[in-house]
């Protein structure tokens, strides 16, 4: 008469464990990409200054200081599928580097700081999203 009842249990197991990762929100996983794309445009772009303007000691520490926040994006983009401060923190370090760093091409009068603002703005604005927040603070 009443049909057959079946009793689910959820495997808990890992809610429990420590080595359980919640899924990767959308912002998150956009600002990884964004933060590689970044990084790759930077590595060109110094590698092309270097070998236009000649490898002079003033050439290669202008390209070396370029690639700080892209060196530190190619080393936080691949830890930002597992929650924690540290990695936010870093994330949004590269990203205000980069920020810093289109607003110096500006105030040097280079048109081009404007088209540099916006990859780490958009990082910045992801990273900020309530959705990846949560997902950080998890830690």
């Amino acid at each position: 008469m009443f049909g057959r009842v079946e009793i689910v249990t959820a495997d808990l197991s890992q809610a429990y464990s420590h080595d359980y990762v919640p899924p990767v929100p959308g912002p998150v996983r956009a600002a990884r990409v964004l933060l590689l794309v970044g990084a790759a445009l930077t590595l060109v772009t110094v590698l092309a200054f270097v070998v236009s303007v000649g490898p002079s000691p003033e050439s290669i520490g202008r390209g070396i200081w370029v690639c700080v926040p892209a060196v530190i994006a190619l080393v936080v983009a691949p830890r930002m599928g597992r929650p924690g401060r540290k990695t936010f923190w870093w994330a949004a370090a590269a990203a205000a580097l980069w920020v810093l760093g289109a607003l110096g091409s500006l105030g040097g009068g280079d048109p081009r700081g404007l088209t540099q603002l916006v990859i780490p703005v958009v990082v910045l604005v992801l990273l900020t999203r309530p959705r990846a927040r949560a997902f950080f603070r998890n830690a």
